[in-house]
């Protein structure tokens, strides 16, 4: 059920990506960078949260779209490399926390991800709107 609502979360947040605004980070870059070298991706996303948190220019919703999207990354590496679970579950429950203020069903969806993976569970990435994979 958890994999239901995640999936529509995704959908709500990643939806104003669809817009021609143009993100502040490069996902394919932070993806490759974090496939690249696993246990860095934690500082590497965390500090495109901290970017991407400080937009005031664009929608709230747009914000937490990008956001969503740094998630899905986490949860990607820490389904393709082992010994980092903790750290991207660490990264999306930051998401969650920066979602929360403007959206608060988002946010406890997120935390459960990030429960699930601090707990070695999969998360289904095959069907999450937005996935970079």
């Amino acid at each position: 059920m958890v994999k239901w609502r995640w999936l529509g979360v995704l959908a709500v947040l990643t939806a104003p990506m669809v817009q021609a605004q143009e993100a502040p980070v490069d996902f394919d870059q932070l993806l490759t960078a974090c496939n690249a070298d696993p246990p860095g991706c934690q500082l590497v996303l965390t500090g495109a949260i901290q970017q991407i948190s400080k937009l005031t220019d664009v929608p709230q919703a747009t914000v937490n779209g990008y956001l969503a999207t740094l998630a899905t990354i986490a949860v990607s590496t820490a389904q393709s490399h082992s010994g980092v679970q903790q750290q991207m579950a660490d990264v999306v429950a930051e998401v969650a926390g920066n979602v929360a203020a403007s959206d608060s069903q988002a946010a406890q969806d997120l935390q459960a991800v990030a429960t699930q993976l601090a707990s070695g569970q999969e998360v289904d990435l095959t069907q999450i709107a937005g996935s970079p994979t």
